[in-house]
Order: C-alpha cells, then structure tokens, then sequence
C-alpha cells in the first residue's frame, strides 16, 4: 500500500503596483442648446422650445463628450458633470481627458457644441414647422460648425492632476513597504 501526501501551495509572484492615469484635463462651461430652429445631420428643420429643453436637462448630466460626431469608443474625448438651465436653453460644463481635443479646444481649432439626441417631433400646422416636443440627451459633440450657430465653448480652465505634501501622484504607491502590503492583500482575495 503506497501512501501519498499533497498540499496545496499557493504562489505569488511580486509585481509593482503602477497606476495609468488621466493626464491634464480641460474643465469647459458653454451652451449646448438653445431655443429656435435648428437643422441636425437628419437634414429636418426643427424648432426647440425653450420649455422643451428645460424639461430634458436632467437628461445630459453623466452623458459623454465627443470629438465630431462619430460613433466610437476613441471618440469619447470626456464627459458632462453639470447642466443649468439658461434664459434661452442649457448651458453644460464638463472635463475634456483627450490631450488632443484639449489642444483643439484651447487653440480655437474646434469651439461648436452639438447635441446629439433622440427628439420627439410634431408637426405645427399653423406655424407649418416641425417642433421637438421631447428631447432625450443621448451626448455632446465638439465641432467646428454647429446647427445652434451661438452654441459654443464660452470657458476652459486647465486642471493638473494633484500632487501631495511630498509631490506624488495623490494614489500612486511609491515605498517598498506599502507595495508589499498590496501585494500580500491581492494574494489573499480568491481568484475568479
């Protein structure tokens, strides 16, 4: 009779722990709609009410910003934190991540702010117009010409990444003691 013996050994092989962060960002503030008749990349002339754009602000907030209107993930160039309503429509801000499109934005390249949404439209027999009648945030694009000729990029402030009291990025892990600990805390975590 043959007796065996097993164990389980776990192993773990030490790796630095490194973060891959956002560079420089651009905080924006400009109008991203306002109320009259605009023409979108459907061709179809439509008014926006006032009213109706007020009534679909909830709706932009978290929503993604675009560099033109292309449908990619590397068009994605940041995303919209605030909205507010304003006399005439929205105005949004937001944080541009994309190097390129903040060297776009800050030399004037590219200032126009478009809307890309689902609308709702009606026709207005007496004033013979179609009208939205809802309007459902979907993004906003950064264009040379915008439909809403006024809708533009009115501020930007630079935003550097923080740095702490002894100048490191604020979770970067840089002694050998803390990376240590995070690699005995990863060991203990199962695996999926």
């Amino acid at each position: 009779m043959e007796v065996s013996n097993s164990a389980q050994v776990h192993l773990s092989a030490y790796s630095p722990v490194e973060w891959v962060k956002v560079g420089n960002v651009l905080h924006f503030r400009g109008i991203l709609i306002e109320e009259g008749t605009w023409t979108g990349l459907d061709r179809q002339p439509t008014y926006y009410p006032r009213e109706v754009l007020h009534a679909s602000i909830n709706t932009i907030v978290g929503k993604r910003i675009k560099y033109g209107h292309k449908d990619t993930d590397e068009a994605v160039v940041g995303f919209i934190t605030g909205a507010r309503k304003t006399e005439k429509g929205i105005e949004i801000e937001g944080y541009i991540f994309d190097q390129g499109a903040i060297e776009a934005v800050e030399l004037g390249l590219v200032d126009g702010i478009s809307m890309e949404a689902d609308v709702e439209t009606v026709y207005n027999d007496e004033k013979k117009r179609l009208e939205a009648r809802q309007v459902i945030f979907r993004a906003a694009a950064l264009v040379e010409n915008p439909a809403c000729e006024t809708c533009r990029v009115e501020q930007v402030q630079p935003v550097k990444p923080q740095k702490s009291e002894t100048g490191e990025e604020p979770e970067q892990i840089q002694n050998e003691e803390e990376k240590g600990k995070m690699s005995e805390e990863l060991a203990k975590k199962p695996s999926r």
